[in-house]
């Protein structure tokens, strides 16, 4: 898919692999996937819908 993330390990913004939705514990929409350059897990939360503020 090619979305862009933050690498902690590699103090950089890489390319996500193998990436996957998912919903995390708090009900908000997030992305999971592994950094091109060193394999480290990463994490890009999605922003909210317009409509559904509180």
């Amino acid at each position: 898919m090619g979305t862009k993330a933050y690498c902690v390990k590699c103090r950089e913004t890489v390319d996500m692999e193998q990436e996957e939705d998912f919903e995390m514990r708090n009900g908000k929409q997030a992305l999971k996937g592994k950094c091109s350059e060193c394999g480290t897990t990463l994490f890009k939360i999605k922003p909210a819908p317009k409509g559904n503020l509180w």
